[in-house]
């Protein structure tokens, strides 16, 4: 993920979860080119205009848990407070992640 930092002006590349705790600490922005934000895919952006119901909060990676990385499925299994570890296969975390829906 190409993130820009705010006070340099820096682009460099991050994992998901260290790009999201960045954007959301205000320090970096998402630049990715060509490919809408992860916030603007899942309707998580301020405004309402994506997709998703807003109702749901995290729920709404529940349609895309399967394009994501494993490093991403760890990330969103951490914010929903799961046991997920990184010695787990997608495949586990990915069933976690579904059953605890």
């Amino acid at each position: 993920m190409k993130l820009k930092d705010i006070s340099t002006g820096e682009v460099v590349g991050m994992r998901y979860a260290m790009a999201m705790a960045a954007v959301e600490a205000g320090t970096h922005e998402i630049v990715n080119e060509g490919e809408p934000a992860r916030e603007e895919r899942v309707g998580a952006e301020p405004g309402g205009e994506g997709e998703g119901d807003d109702a749901g909060g995290d729920a709404n990676h529940g349609g895309d848990l399967d394009g994501m990385t494993k490093d991403e499925l760890l990330a969103v299994a951490k914010e929903r407070g799961l046991n997920a570890k990184p010695a787990m296969s997608k495949a586990e975390i990915l069933a976690a992640l579904r059953s605890a829906e």
